[in-house]
Parts: C-alpha cells; structure tokens; sequence
C-alpha cells in the first residue's frame, strides 16, 4: 500500500487510515483512544485530531524524503508505534504495522 509508483505516490485515505489506527490501538476498549502517548487528549475527537496531524505531517514527511524502499504505513509506524520503544514492555508495536494493514484493508 502506498508505494512509490515512480514519479507519482498513490495518496492515502487519511480518515480511513486514522479509523485503521483507532482499532489497532485498541478501540472503544484502549484507555488512550488512538493510542496517543505524547499529548493529553481527553476526548475521542482531539485524540482524532491529534492522530490525523501526525498522519498529515508524517505522509508530508514521507513525500518529502521519497522513501522508495518503504510504504507509507511503514514509515508512519517508526514514528507511531516505534519497535524498541522503552513504553511498549510487551513488544506490542511489533505488531502496529501488521495490525493497521488489515484494519485499512477491512
């Protein structure tokens, strides 16, 4: 999903890829909707707002880098759910990028 297709990147569905991270991270059931660790949100609709600022700034990021090796759900999940983290002590982010994957494709 999301590869570079040569002098054109097929752009994501950035309501639907925050809808994708909103039910990899746990959904109605998480305690930080949309798994937002950085900030304080205190509501479905700002953890939204966070969680598509950072998809809109990471695919800015993406493009403006022209990552050709990696697809764009890739490279939102080093920034969003990055392996090795010290707050992720079960290794659960290890199965971020997978997880989205499906939900987008669902």
């Amino acid at each position: 999903i999301f590869l570079w297709t040569g002098l054109a990147m097929a752009h994501p569905d950035f309501n639907k890829l925050a809808d994708a991270v909103y039910k990899a991270e746990g959904g109605k059931r998480a305690s930080r909707p949309f798994g937002i660790l950085s900030v304080d949100c205190n509501s479905y609709d700002s953890c939204r707002n966070i969680c598509l600022n950072t998809i809109r700034n990471t695919y800015a990021r993406y493009q403006q880098q022209h990552v050709r090796h990696q697809d764009f759900i890739s490279f939102l999940g080093r920034r969003y759910a990055p392996i090795g983290a010290l707050n992720d002590k079960h290794n659960l982010n290890a199965n971020w990028e997978r997880n989205v994957r499906w939900f987008y494709a669902h």
